[in-house]
This record gives C-alpha cells, structure tokens and sequence, in this order.
C-alpha cells in the first residue's frame, strides 16, 4: 500500500471540554467510519438510530464520576503514538502505515485504503507528521465555558481518596476498565494541597492553557499545514446553539445529510446528563 496522505479528521480539544461528545456525534456521517463497530455496520439499516442511541447512552452516563470508564474510545491499534504526549510525531506517512500493519490493524488500514477519514482526537497544539494535511476542528475553551470546563474536570478526570489525590486518567483502577489493560505508567497519585492541585492540575495543567488562546493553540508551524476549524465550547454547551452549531459542521466539512432529530436526541441527552448536572453544581 503506497500512501501519500492518511484521510483524517481531528478533533482537537483538552481533556474535559466535550471533544468525546462532539466526535460521537460527526460519527453518525456515513462518511466518518464510527469507533462502534456495531454502529458503523447498522449504517444505512433501519436499526440504525436505536444502534447509535444504544452506545451513545452506554458512553455518556448520569455517572459522570466514573466517566472515563465509560467514555468512548477508539477501536485501533495505536499504543505507538499519543493523541496528548509527543509520542509518535514525528513519524512520517509511511511509518505510520508501516506501524498499523506490524499491528495487523485491518480496521484503520481498511479507512485508509478506501479514503475514509478515520476521525481522531488530538489533546495538544501540535500536529503529527503523519496527520499533516488534514482538517482540525479546535475546541476552545472560552470565557463563558471556563467554570463548566473546570468543575467538569475536577469531576470527571480526577479524585481523591486516602492516599492523595489521583489523574483517573492515568490510574490503574480507570484505565483497566477503559482499556482492559494498562496502557502506560504514568504518575496518579499526587501528594499535595487541595488549593496547589486545582491550580497545578484542574485549572493550570499546562497541557490545557494553549487551549485558552486560539491563537496560541495555533503557535506550532505544523498548524499551517492543516486546514483549521474554530468552535467555542460555550456554543457546544449552550442548547439553543449546539444543535446548529453541529449542523454547520456536517455542511462545512462535506459530511452529508445530517441526522437532525438523531443529532437533537444526542445534544439533549449529552445536555441533560453531563451538562446541566455540572451546571447546578456551579450554581450551588
């Protein structure tokens, strides 16, 4: 297989800004392969939408404590590069195919070969090699989002318990019943006070500020390669506007008719159950 260019689209976003919901949601494009694979072979059948509502309400839970456990993820073979670290990036095309048939991962191999673009996440401002080329939408955390952003954070992707707090991200306990596995040893377990923790880790993880500033997002010169897409996370949180928020993507990317009434159920169920719950939290 000879590859000049591997057809995909990122999502570009910081932990805890809906990237997972707002990627979701494009996959119900016939021309986005979905990461279920139950879903993307009830495409075009008439169990379609009780398919996609099946797993979308299996990803995003009332439970939002253990939402990592349950968040959607990706079925590919990509322990060689990383959508938050800089691992991997600076493998070329061929590399990166080359890496995918060691795995024997005839799933992404399958997208590439019939042009599909395999929609991925990306946590960072720069851009891999091999995805150069490609569009990104980037999610920007914006003034109005900030308090949601953060009490979502707190919630969802981290903890506490005897010993101190933890990165559920990156804890044993998270990732063996995300994965089935451990991936990776990194560090989640943090001895330190509640204030040096929201500051260091919540709020100020430096991983998440360039996420702040579009502009500063877009410093690395690997962003000039790509076509960008700016989204505030405010618009996709707000009710009144995510809908046709997402309903312009489907048109300005060129990923066919779009679901409507799908597309509503989803933003109401994503709204009612990890939107407006972290909502009342704030507020109270």
């Amino acid at each position: 297989m000879t590859v000049s260019k591997i057809p995909l689209l990122f999502v570009r976003y910081a932990p805890g800004s809906a990237g997972n919901f707002l990627i979701s949601i494009l996959q119900t494009s016939n021309k986005l392969p979905c990461w279920d694979i139950q879903v993307e072979n009830s495409k075009g059948t008439p169990q379609f939408e009780n398919c996609f509502k099946n797993w979308f309400s299996k990803c995003f839970q009332s439970n939002l404590e253990d939402h990592i456990k349950h968040e959607p993820h990706h079925p590919y073979q990509l322990d060689f590069v990383s959508a938050k670290h800089p691992r991997g990036d600076d493998l070329s095309v061929e590399e990166f195919v080359k890496e995918l048939k060691n795995r024997n991962d005839q799933l992404f191999l399958n997208n590439i070969q019939s042009h599909q673009q395999t929609i991925m996440r990306l946590n960072k401002p720069v851009v891999p090699q091999w995805g150069l080329g490609n569009l990104i939408i980037n999610i920007v955390v914006d003034a109005p989002s900030k308090k949601w952003f953060y009490k979502t954070r707190y919630i969802k992707l981290f903890g506490k318990d005897n010993d101190g707090w933890i990165s559920k991200e990156n804890h044993p306990d998270y990732l063996v019943a995300k994965y089935k596995k451990i991936q990776f040893y990194n560090p989640y377990r943090f001895q330190m006070s509640k204030f040096a923790f929201l500051k260091n880790f919540v709020i100020g993880e430096p991983a998440i500020r360039p996420f702040y500033n579009y502009h500063k997002l877009l410093e690395p010169i690997s962003n000039q390669h790509c076509n960008q897409y700016k989204l505030s996370l405010s618009k996709l949180l707000d009710p009144n506007t995510n809908v046709n928020v997402i309903l312009g993507l489907f048109e300005q990317l060129d990923l066919g008719t779009p679901n409507k009434k799908l597309i509503e159920w989803a933003c109401d169920h994503y709204y009612q159950n990890n939107i407006a719950p972290i909502n009342h939290v704030i507020k109270n």
